[in-house]
């Protein structure tokens, strides 16, 4: 089984783009995911990482024929859409997606990518943030508009029976746990390792409860 992992920064996390071994999946929840399945199923599974730093749900559409339909894998899991907001206050200008775009864009990539691999199996990840000195200046828009992103991401798994995968509360909740602002997110968008391992196990979690895994056993 092949499991390709889709998205911007936190799932790029600072990997190799020149290797599709361990340096291939990064630093991030992508290296956690892979771990604990290659160790559940050994022989049997396949992880690769093809997210990109700075990506918007128009660039992960843009090449998702050579990062995603071109590896023909049986998941391929999605986590998109902090970029889209938190662009608006780039050094370099605003280059944000409205909400309405995103729900857009995102609607074309699933509805295209499901026309070209019928039978892949897709899961969506919705965008999360965490209160953070470093975003204090902004921070009330920028959490409710990626809320907003991730209701859209919601929709549209609801729209084509696809798998979502809930973030934004577990983060909540485990926020509640320490006096860090900096544990669960380091700087309220980009996993600590505390992040990326509660961010694998999520996404197991849900992956596995929906029976995505299920060919495996045995």
């Amino acid at each position: 089984m092949r499991i390709v992992l889709q998205g911007d920064s936190i799932t790029d996390a600072g990997r190799d783009r020149a290797d599709d071994g361990v340096k291939g999946l990064g630093e991030g929840y992508p290296l956690f995911i892979a771990t604990k399945l290659y160790r559940d199923y050994p022989g049997k599974i396949e992880v690769l990482n093809r997210g990109i730093s700075g990506d918007r749900v128009c660039d992960v559409y843009s090449r998702i024929k050579r990062d995603g339909w071109a590896l023909k894998p049986d998941i391929l899991s999605i986590f998109v859409g902090v970029n889209d907001v938190w662009h608006k206050w780039s050094e370099a200008g605003d280059n944000s997606i409205s909400n309405d775009k995103y729900y857009e864009i995102y609607d074309m990539l699933i509805r295209h990518t499901l026309k070209e691999m019928p039978k892949v199996k897709i899961v969506i990840v919705g965008p999360a943030i965490l209160k953070n000195k470093r975003l204090a200046e902004y921070y009330d828009e920028f959490r409710s508009e990626v809320q907003l992103r991730a209701e859209s991401a919601r929709k549209i798994a609801e729209k084509y029976d696809l798998t979502f995968v809930e973030l934004q509360k577990p983060l909540d909740e485990a926020a509640k746990t320490v006096d860090d602002e900096c544990y669960w997110l380091r700087d309220g968008v980009h996993p600590a390792q505390a992040g990326r391992q509660l961010i694998a196990e999520k996404w197991i979690e849900t992956v596995t409860k929906a029976g995505l895994l299920d060919e495996l056993r045995g």
